[in-house]
């Protein structure tokens, strides 16, 4: 007798093991929405995610779920101003805020390819295209936020480009160089020839060289460069320094390298004593006065200098300067007036304490490279006004914020070298722990504008809540919930620690093509955003260069391996 049919239940469908796992497209960027949850109705930070065919708006402060809603159903329309209308079948669910129509057109775009498939496909685009979108958006906020009442920056886009012009032809001759000899032979004619333009310009009366690398450089110290400038006795550091002190035998372009760029004492080969940067000061002191002359009444006394400490000491020498004082004075029973012994300890200050100028252009040489490595991009006008932006944001922040030291990006950086040149100006204050300026910096910006993020680098928690008391911890904690915020992957500072495995153009009109050539294929390159971080860094040591931020590799056959930008390596872990 045949057995009736059982029951069939809904079958459960079971993929082979060799199946390939289908994930949907997904799409993040910050959008601020209208709370409509209280009577103010305040804007605040939510992320914006489209995934397949489903849309999702959710606050970034309380992690809260606003609306999700099926992209199929969803109209955007504009509002007033920079707002716009988000409905659902016709009904308005949320209000936007976007100030950058690049951004929002973005949003736009994918918006619509989601409408028509769950497994929508971007089109392709350019790396550098993303890096320019990147500085759009912070030159269209701003336009929007402020219109036309602020007032005109202090260092044009224009100002930049000249400033890149004249460091453009230094680092691309750096790149020829093989030897810390070479090198250290080069930055000493760059020296060499601006001091002569400076002595031919006041013999003449006509302008020197306003614009040379070492001019330039040495804008940077504004100190030295007033005192050089009004002090006839102060000159810069002596750069002719190419034998051991103590005992005069010439030293190698390698060991004078290793003392004056990287701040390395060494032994003499010959008499055993430290070769330092302090004791070579004090052998061009000595080789300039042997002696030192000391007039009383009608006679003029000649007193010898002493000779160098082993150790070069630069206390130890001055101890050995005032007791050969005291020692004329006791054998002669004369008093050296109090001006003569003010002239001797000015002499011998400015010897001690004035700029080494090629050790300076050394330094600055380390963040030029993170520019000139990707000049094509710093030279692109909007990335130049974007920067620009910033940098006037930074200076305000710095003005509210007088005893905090931050921390800037490079794109800061950069344009507050060139204003230094223009103005009297210090350089940003060194922070002592790189991660807590850093931390410091990044919730003080987002604080003064209205939740922006300062870089697509994540802040340190452990850094932020370091400092302070007991007492203002609390305080530190809410305000690291409030404005830690990291920007949300589309709509990220491009480059900031990010590894792309294309060819960015080093073209001056800044477009991409792949006939150009970068410098290694492990070379890391600074963006807007990118924290002037050096080796204080807590990224892997060994997967990075100069810098940090965008990793740009290209085919082996078009790399230019440029021996020149190895020598700055150790430089940089000195400048860090």
């Amino acid at each position: 007798m045949q057995q009736p049919d059982k029951t069939i239940v809904d079958a459960i469908p079971v993929l082979p093991s060799n199946a390939a796992c289908i994930v949907l497209p997904d799409f993040q960027i910050d959008l601020q929405v209208q709370d409509t949850s209280s009577l103010v109705r305040s804007w605040v930070w939510a992320q914006v995610v489209i995934r397949g065919q489903q849309l999702t708006v959710t606050n970034s402060l309380k992690s809260k779920q606003l609306v999700t809603i099926q992209t199929t159903n969803v109209t955007v329309q504009p509002h007033a101003g920079h707002q716009y209308l988000l409905l659902d079948n016709g009904k308005t669910v949320l209000t936007l805020s976007c100030p950058s129509p690049t951004l929002f057109g973005k949003f736009e775009s994918v918006l619509r390819y989601s409408a028509t498939t769950p497994y929508w496909v971007l089109p392709p685009r350019d790396i550098f295209q993303d890096l320019v979108d990147v500085a759009t958006t912070i030159v269209e906020t701003d336009k929007t936020i402020t219109g036309t009442s602020k007032t005109p920056p202090s260092v044009t886009t224009a100002d930049v480009v000249t400033y890149l012009a004249h460091i453009q032809p230094v680092y691309d001759h750096i790149l020829t160089l093989t030897t810390k000899t070479d090198l250290l032979h080069y930055l000493c004619q760059l020296e060499s020839d601006y001091l002569s333009s400076r002595l031919l310009s006041d013999s003449t009366s006509s302008r020197h060289d306003n614009h040379s690398f070492a001019h330039l450089v040495h804008r940077h110290h504004p100190t030295d460069y007033s005192r050089s400038l009004s002090d006839a006795t102060w000159a810069l550091a002596n750069t002719d320094a190419v034998v051991c002190p103590h005992c005069t035998v010439l030293q190698s372009g390698d060991v004078l390298f290793d003392v004056r760029m990287l701040g390395l004492p060494t032994a003499c080969l010959s008499c055993g004593h430290v070769i330092s940067d302090k004791s070579l000061r004090l052998g061009a002191f000595r080789h300039d006065h042997p002696t030192f002359s000391i007039t009383i009444g009608h006679a003029t006394n000649h007193i010898p200098m002493p000779a160098l400490r082993p150790d070069g000491d630069t206390d130890g020498f001055q101890a050995d300067v005032s007791r050969a004082l005291f020692s004329f004075e006791r054998q002669t029973g004369m008093a050296i007036p109090k001006a003569t012994r003010a002239a001797l300890d000015a002499t011998l200050t400015s010897y001690v304490q004035r700029l080494d100028l090629v050790a300076a252009m050394a330094r600055h040489l380390v963040f030029v490279s993170q520019v000139c490595t990707h000049v094509g991009y710093w030279r692109h006008p909007t990335v130049l006004a974007a920067a620009v932006i910033r940098y006037n944001h930074f200076c305000r922040l710095a003005q509210a914020h007088p005893k905090k030291t931050l921390l800037p990006t490079v794109d800061i950086a950069l344009v507050r070298h060139v204003h230094q040149t223009m103005s009297v100006l210090p350089c940003f204050p060194q922070p002592k722990q790189v991660d807590v300026a850093y931390a410091e910096t990044y919730i003080l910006w987002a604080e003064m504008n209205h939740g922006s993020a300062y870089s697509s680098a994540a802040p340190s928690f452990a850094a932020y809540t370091s400092g302070g008391n007991a007492m203002t911890q609390p305080l530190r904690k809410k305000k690291w919930e409030k404005w830690s915020r990291l920007p949300s992957r589309d709509c990220r500072f491009v480059g900031v620690d990010d590894y792309v495995a294309d060819v960015v153009s080093t073209r001056d009109d800044g477009a991409s093509t792949d006939d150009v050539c970068v410098v290694t294929d492990n070379t890391y390159v600074a963006v807007i955003g990118t924290p002037l971080i050096g080796n204080d860094d807590t990224r892997d040591s060994n997967s990075m260069t100069l810098t940090s931020g965008l990793r740009i590799r290209g085919k082996k056959n078009k790399l230019l391996h440029a021996v020149g930008l190895a020598l700055l390596l150790p430089i940089a872990g000195q400048v860090s």
